[in-house]
């Protein structure tokens, strides 16, 4: 899910969209979150060790998902080309079964996580460039 970080021993987890929506309101009013480390157009969508987090651009058109490292970098990075992209990567990736979605232990009771079969990391990559180039 995070191509140039690959970690089959790291959880990624999707936030619902209350939970978006709470992040959305709170990152921005947190003291260390000032406009040098989050804009107001980022709406977060997953989280990735608690400190990395996937969010889409709100006013672009092609609505590119982005990788901010929180409190780390000041720039973030460009992963899916948009959420089409995303959202097909991660589904190709299901029909091959590299994804293997689990409960999440620290979590909520319905809460959910994704790990990735580390033997197929390589055909992960693969369907990555297929769908972001």
């Amino acid at each position: 899910m995070f191509p140039e970080q690959l970690r089959a021993d790291v959880i990624c987890s999707f936030c619902s969209l209350q939970d978006s929506v709470y992040i959305y309101k709170t990152i921005g009013k947190a003291t260390n979150y000032d406009d040098a480390y989050w804009n107001q157009k980022w709406f977060p969508i997953a989280a990735y060790e608690n400190k990395r987090m996937l969010y889409v651009i709100g006013d672009l058109d092609s609505s590119p998902v982005y990788l901010w490292d929180v409190g780390c970098l000041e720039d973030s990075v460009r992963i899916y080309k948009n959420l089409i992209s995303m959202i097909s990567v991660i589904a190709e990736c299901c029909e091959f079964g590299l994804y293997q979605l689990i409960p999440d232990e620290d979590g909520e009771e319905d809460d959910m996580i994704i790990r990735i079969d580390e033997e197929k990391l390589e055909l992960e990559k693969e369907i990555y460039r297929k769908y972001n180039s």
